[in-house]
């Protein structure tokens, strides 16, 4: 039964929503599996941990084009798949070097360095192994959300976002952290805005109007993040902070005061997406407030 809009409680719909999931992640894990190593390391990389955010964000957009969540719970966990699959290779040596992931030991700390390479080489593929086995979607949505989620995960996306952020091409200003940041972590957050939407057959403005409004509540959690290295604490984040002093951050370009004021203007740039959509988009209005409370 889909819950109408706005009828609970926030955080209540976001633990129903991560329950939800996490039972659905149990339940199709096993037909991964293949040798012990890898089976522990996957688990290890998938189950037990995370906000969950972006299946959320599928699960919000299926209430208002009214989709039950049975029919999105694959989608949702191969955006989840996806999501961690990100994390797991991040975290790596030659990446972020972080040895803390969700409060526990990064993936290639607790096994090692090759095993989280081919773990999160396993979290990729199996995503798209998902939806095409989801026949009780069109084939058509499929090949659609095929299409949409290997762009916004790959090279023009958040794999792109990545090299930037590793090897930037251009020197540091506004225009190329806003664009490293819209790729690294907007893409995923716009896929997982739209994925329940091309399941509804939605119009193309709607799709594009739900895509905007992905990447600048990827920007807007970006920026959260980076206010929170600053100011945060690791008991809360669950990850080791004051880690990005020589990163591409809007921080570090514009000074803290001056990144809040832009943050504040991407917050009222997503309200006015979203009175675009059904329902004024439902309970997509209540994360960007959720969102900002991170901070606090």
């Amino acid at each position: 039964m889909i819950t109408t809009i706005n009828s609970i409680d926030l955080y209540q719909y976001f633990q129903e929503s991560q329950n939800r999931l996490e039972t659905y992640l149990q339940k199709v894990i096993d037909q991964f599996k293949t040798h012990p190593q890898l089976d522990d390391a996957f688990s290890y990389a998938l189950i037990g941990g995370g906000k969950r955010f972006r299946p959320f964000l599928v699960y919000s957009v299926a209430d208002f084009y009214d989709i039950p969540h049975e029919e999105v719970d694959c989608v949702a966990a191969a955006i989840e798949f996806i999501h961690c699959y990100s994390l797991v290779h991040d975290d790596l040596p030659d990446m972020d070097n972080s040895e803390l992931r969700r409060g526990k030991p990064s993936c290639w700390k607790q096994f090692d360095t090759a095993t989280a390479i081919l773990v999160g080489d396993a979290l990729l593929t199996a995503a798209f192994q998902l939806i095409g086995d989801a026949s009780h979607i069109g084939a058509g949505a499929r090949v659609n959300l095929v299409s949409m989620l290997a762009h916004q995960a790959g090279t023009q996306g958040m794999v792109g976002g990545q090299m930037y952020d590793l090897y930037p091409t251009v020197p540091k200003d506004i225009s190329s952290i806003l664009k490293m940041q819209h790729l690294k972590t907007g893409c995923l957050i716009a896929a997982s805005c739209q994925a329940s939407a091309i399941v509804a057959g939605a119009t193309e403005a709607e799709l594009n109007t739900l895509k905007e409004f992905g990447f600048l509540l990827g920007l807007i959690f970006q920026i959260t993040d980076d206010i929170l290295d600053v100011e945060g604490n690791e008991l809360a984040t669950g990850k080791p902070i004051q880690q990005d002093g020589e990163k591409n951050t809007l921080i570090n370009l514009l000074g803290l005061e001056e990144t809040k004021n832009l943050l504040n203007k991407m917050v009222l740039e997503s309200h006015d997406l979203l009175a675009l959509l059904p329902h004024q988009g439902g309970r997509l209005q209540q994360i960007i407030p959720w969102a900002l409370e991170r901070r606090k």
